[in-house]
């Protein structure tokens, strides 16, 4: 009887390690089909999947996206994009007391990449006329847009203050007149297609935030040039 029990224990010491042995396979089994899944993802999907590019100083906020399914893969790449970027940092330190952290920022909405850049740095308090340090910034811009084919929208906005002047006689007029120079800019001085372009004028109505301090005020005050989507 005892040696019979030795058997049955023996038995059974067998079958749990072919049940951990299953178990093992399985999960190597689980392993590569995940392997195989990631390998075989499209250019897409990896887009997707890597598209939060790093700021540099800060100045982008590491808010600037890459890889929308609507933008054409060969026009729109990570080099470009990261060029851009580069010229915008090189801009802001070569001019720390105009370009502060978070001035411009490249962000992705269901439109298209938006480039958003706040209004001191495009014109002087009031006015619509380009200042002439918003030059280099425009002309690093207008080389990125160079290379798509896409539309363009330019779209101003101000902050709550009633704006009351000789020209402008709402935030609605003067946010459309800095669209507008913006524009001439691209069309006139580049010679880019007047085709390509767009002009929204939203005055106060779309704030990014409260306008409730002076700081949350100037982030308001800004031009978005939007790469629209093909759908747009």
């Amino acid at each position: 009887m005892g040696e019979n029990e030795q058997e049955e224990s023996g038995s059974g010491e067998i079958a749990g390690w072919v049940v951990t042995f299953s178990d093992l396979m399985t999960l190597l089994l689980t392993f590569f089909v995940l392997l195989l899944s990631m390998s075989s993802l499209d250019r897409q999907s990896i887009s997707r999947i890597f598209s939060m590019l790093p700021g540099k100083s800060g100045i982008l906020n590491r808010q600037a996206w890459y890889g929308s399914k609507e933008l054409p893969d060969e026009e729109w790449n990570y080099n470009r994009l990261s060029e851009l970027m580069t010229q915008i940092s090189d801009l802001q330190r070569k001019k720390e007391s105009e370009i502060r952290p978070g001035d411009i920022k490249i962000i992705q909405k269901s439109k298209g990449m938006v480039i958003m850049v706040a209004n001191k740095i495009l014109f002087e308090k009031g006015k619509a006329s380009l200042s002439p340090k918003a030059k280099d910034l425009l002309n690093a811009i207008g080389d990125f847009l160079d290379q798509c084919k896409n539309k363009i929208s330019i779209e101003g906005h101000t902050d709550n203050t009633p704006i009351r002047s000789a020209r402008f006689t709402s935030n609605w007029e003067l946010s459309a007149a800095r669209a507008m120079s913006v524009l001439r800019y691209f069309t006139q001085v580049r010679g880019m297609p007047p085709s390509r372009f767009r002009i929204a004028a939203f005055g106060d109505t779309k704030p990014i935030v409260p306008n409730t301090t002076e700081g949350n005020k100037a982030r308001n005050r800004r031009i978005e040039i939007v790469i629209l989507n093909n759908n747009q």
